[in-house]
């Protein structure tokens, strides 16, 4: 165990892969230190590269392997492959050498018609379901694991999706049968969870996206009239009853209403790229007479540019989150099953496959209207939300841990409550 002020706390996440999940880890790191105290030791594992298990964090060892080119990525895999295999490094084996194991965010547990996360893993990350969870959390005398902030994508019910894929049913079931505190993000990872196994509902929480405890610099005035637009095509082959290039044709076409709005009202306008897909997708629209594009390349960078701007339009979830935490208005365009994480929490939503322009332009000027207040938007309903959730997963900490090896962190650091 960490020696009391020091606790060795181990994240699972994606790194240099999304700005978006960067703020969801820095708010799951934000709870555990207001829920635990103290100033933990950080060790990160990348879900998309086993090297990361291993190595300290950097972009050879925790980058995904799918976006490596062939040589670094056939490097990358024999490095940690020879890691694993050898019983000469379990010491530096992040999944066994910690206090508390977490699983920090992510839409873990994702199904694009008869594909599940499971197979998706195995054939294009690292196989986390398998090296991590099975191998090295699950067997008796593993390290605490815990997850925050949890979602999921899929279309349809959970009782039909889960008769659908018998093998990912099976691995949610023993997932929260090992877990010892699960918080998810939305409804529809909750209830998806709770039917997989119900007999673990005490140690699952049904709470809001930890993005909105990451912690910033203060947040700055809007400078003027300025509109932050996040653009992504990365989501666009998730809706099977349609082809990908319809899609895009509809999400292009939107994008063009939304800068020929902007553009007629004397906004500056914005366009920011997530990660290297979406900027390469910007690029290559031509775009730079209309916007200025810029690519984010951290979660302080997110919340520094929602911040500046009056407000933001995305394709992004986590641009909708990270904008409605600055208190500024968000529009978000539906491109899966979890836009209501923002939706519940006051963004207007549109989804362009099935959009008038006359209905899209009403929903732009109710965001302008929030926008020209003079009060940051939301933000007082917002602070009020994220007290009560925190008290939430508190109390599952003291009420679930407190047999469990983790009862050791709470008798150092005090669990505290809001």
């Amino acid at each position: 165990m960490g020696n009391g002020k020091h606790l060795r706390i181990s994240l699972l996440s994606t790194y240099f892969e999304n700005v978006g999940d960067d703020l969801v880890r820095a708010g799951v790191q934000r709870q555990l230190q207001l829920a635990l105290g103290g100033n933990p030791t950080w060790l990160h594992t990348s879900k998309s590269n086993g090297l990361s298990l291993f190595s300290p964090l950097s972009r050879f060892s925790h980058n995904p392997l799918a976006r490596m080119n062939s040589t670094i990525r056939a490097i990358a895999v024999s490095l940690g492959n020879r890691l694993n295999e050898s019983s000469a490094f379990t010491f530096l084996d992040k999944a066994l050498n910690t206090d508390l194991f977490v699983i920090a965010g992510t839409p873990l547990f994702y199904f694009v018609g008869a594909d599940n996360f499971l197979n998706a893993e195995a054939n294009f990350g690292s196989n986390w379901p398998e090296t991590v969870f099975s191998k090295r959390l699950e067997p008796v005398g593993a390290p605490p694991f815990i997850a925050l902030g949890v979602g999921s994508i899929y279309e349809g019910t959970a009782v039909d999706l889960l008769k659908a894929h018998p093998n990912a049913a099976n691995f949610l079931n023993r997932f929260l049968r090992k877990a010892v505190l699960v918080s998810t993000r939305d409804d529809r990872t909750y209830d998806l969870l709770k039917l997989a196994c119900p007999e673990r509902e005490n140690i699952l929480v049904r709470s809001v996206c930890p993005s909105l405890w990451a912690e910033s610099e203060a947040v700055p005035k809007p400078m003027g009239l300025k509109v932050l637009i996040s653009y992504s095509a990365e989501s666009s082959n998730w809706d099977l009853t349609r082809s990908k290039r319809e899609v895009l044709d509809r999400r292009r076409l939107a994008l063009d209403w939304v800068l020929q709005y902007f553009h007629e009202r004397g906004f500056e306008i914005v366009i920011a790229a997530h990660n290297k897909l979406d900027s390469q997708v910007q690029h290559a629209l031509n775009l730079e007479k209309r916007a200025r594009l810029i690519t984010l390349r951290s979660a302080a960078d997110l919340t520094r540019a929602v911040g500046e701007a009056s407000l933001t339009i995305t394709w992004r979830i986590h641009g909708a989150m990270a904008a409605l935490a600055a208190g500024r208005p968000a529009v978000l365009f539906r491109t899966d099953a979890r836009s209501p994480m923002a939706e519940n929490l006051g963004a207007l939503s549109v989804d362009d496959r099935c959009l008038l322009r006359e209905d899209l332009e009403t929903v732009l000027d109710q965001a302008c209207h929030r926008a020209a207040l003079n009060e940051p938007w939301g933000l007082e309903n917002l602070e009020r939300i994220k007290g009560l959730e925190l008290n939430k997963i508190c109390s599952i900490l003291t009420s679930t841990l407190v047999t469990d090896r983790v009862y050791r962190l709470s008798s150092k650091h005090q669990i505290r409550t809001f």
